[in-house]
């Protein structure tokens, strides 16, 4: 036993003072933070690396969008969101930003800061980043390019004179205020969604000759049995009341709600429409529309003798505005009584579809609504219409035959 300790001995302290003299040698990378602990003196790869930390992360029930998604995931992260411009002056993603939230990204982990990215742009984004600025947006894959024809279909058509100045633009797309589950007060909406309403009730305020009214529809969705019209209807008032302390003139609000049991998802909340002001232009007894060049032309010395209609039949889309409400606008427009929405998924639930590009139309209510069923008919991901007219009732019937492959 003597022998095998002086052995061991032998062999120990040896390698104790190798240790020893390698912790004490700066260039080894290594120091003693206790005892029996050597830790190597380098950052953490995700620390060199930010977009590589590993994550869990849960979302908060006010975000709905992929942007509101995306801003949450990079708050503290040091690295910031934002939107490169495409050919016709607007943020390339801003598809992207306004689209709904899928539920199977409510929570993700653990995963990397970079695959949760990823995850939130979807197999048409490709994630791009510049390091010097802290900086990360999206490009549409290269595979995904076809949906720029969707661009070039509705792309603007701007006819205007030189000298005449360009109108101040607003944005006039629609807003989703979120309520926690079940609660139907204003006084329960969180910070982000009390600022949404700020910001909408500042932009009326500012340009009250451009907004001609606001449309506040209460939503109450639940994938179980526990929406009620009640509740939608009280967010509904809860939002239009709530805007009108703001300075919001409540002859411009218009209520409505809808509730939904067995949807596909749970949505508590608003969403609020802001509905341009149509121009108003001299009345032509012939009945015909007068254009903008003779509108320009003609003074207008009494008013009691205009109407109010949009010059040469121009027609407007909205990007992430939804196709039903600028439909109803349309057909508004072209003094049509109503528009009957009958667009619904397989389990025939009705559903809402995004605006992809902003558009201006010049064409006659008929060939303005062909224009944009082929548009939808031939995008990657298409979408087949039946859009017919009732001349004798002056109604708008929509209609989804079906889903493209």
């Amino acid at each position: 036993k003597g022998a095998l300790a002086a052995a061991a001995a032998f062999f120990y302290f040896p390698l104790m003072a190798f240790a020893v003299s390698a912790v004490d040698d700066p260039s080894s990378g290594l120091i003693k933070t206790d005892r029996y602990t050597l830790t190597r003196m380098a950052p953490r790869a995700d620390q060199v690396d930010p977009l590589s930390a590993i994550i869990n992360i849960s979302f908060s029930p006010s975000v709905t969008t992929i942007g509101d998604a995306l801003e949450e995931l990079l708050d503290g992260t040091g690295y910031r969101l934002v939107h490169i411009k495409g050919e016709y002056g607007e943020p390339v993603d801003k598809i992207l930003m306004a689209q709904s939230l899928p539920r199977t990204l409510m929570q993700m982990g653990p995963v990397t800061l970079r695959d949760a990215l990823k995850a939130l742009g979807g197999s048409a984004w490709s994630l791009q980043h510049n390091e010097l600025g802290r900086e990360v947006w999206f490009d549409v894959q290269p595979n995904f390019e076809d949906d720029s024809r969707i661009r070039r279909l509705l792309a603007s058509i701007k006819t205007e004179e030189a000298a005449t100045p360009e109108k101040p633009s607003i944005d006039l797309s629609q807003r989703y205020v979120a309520f926690p589950p079940g609660k139907s007060d204003a006084a329960s909406i969180e910070l982000r969604e009390r600022q949404r309403l700020d910001e909408i009730a500042a932009l009326v305020r500012q340009n009250p000759a451009a907004v001609d009214r606001l449309i506040v529809k209460g939503e109450s969705q639940s994938t179980g049995n526990h929406a009620t019209a009640t509740l939608a209807k009280r967010r509904a008032g809860e939002i239009a009341n709530a805007l009108i302390k703001r300075g919001v003139p409540a002859e411009k609000i218009d209520e409505r709600y809808t509730f939904t049991n067995q949807a596909s998802v749970n949505r508590q909340g608003a969403y609020v429409d802001l509905v341009a002001t149509p121009e108003v232009v001299p009345h032509v007894a012939s009945g015909a529309r007068t254009t903008a060049k003779a509108a320009k032309a003609t003074p207008v010395n009494d008013l009691s003798d205009t109407t109010v209609v949009q010059p040469d039949n121009v027609f407007f889309l909205y990007p992430g505005e939804d196709l039903e409400i600028a439909l109803r606008r349309w057909a508004k427009q072209a003094l049509y009584n109503d528009l009957v929405w009958n667009v619904r998924d397989d389990a025939g639930n009705f559903v809402r579809v995004p605006i992809r590009a902003g558009a201006t139309f010049r064409c006659e209510f008929a060939e303005c609504l062909r224009r944009v069923k082929e548009a939808y008919a031939t995008a990657p991901r298409p979408l087949y219409f039946d859009i017919a007219l009732n001349e004798r009732n002056k109604i708008l019937y929509v209609e989804l035959l079906h889903y493209g492959d």
